[in-house]
């Protein structure tokens, strides 16, 4: 009698596992492919700003540093 109790304790829990698994996989949202799109797109934005920042800072510096040598050397 009370290995049957047992057993059919051990399926009732079983039984309720399963619900509640189905129930979680249910209340999962479905991502908006929009709103990544749009994030993606501005993450790639601020790298391509940030390397073109970058590299007109840089030949600014390297022209500048050029014309003080030169300058340097003539006077």
């Amino acid at each position: 009698m009370l290995e049957v109790q047992e057993n059919e304790n051990i399926e009732r829990n079983i039984k309720n596992t399963d619900e509640i698994i189905d129930s979680t996989q249910n209340s999962i949202p479905e991502p908006n492919c929009l709103a990544l799109t749009v994030r993606k797109d501005y993450n790639l934005m601020i790298v391509k700003n940030i390397f073109t920042a970058t590299g007109r800072l840089s030949w600014k510096i390297v022209l500048s540093t050029v014309v003080l040598n030169f300058l340097r050397m003539i006077f």
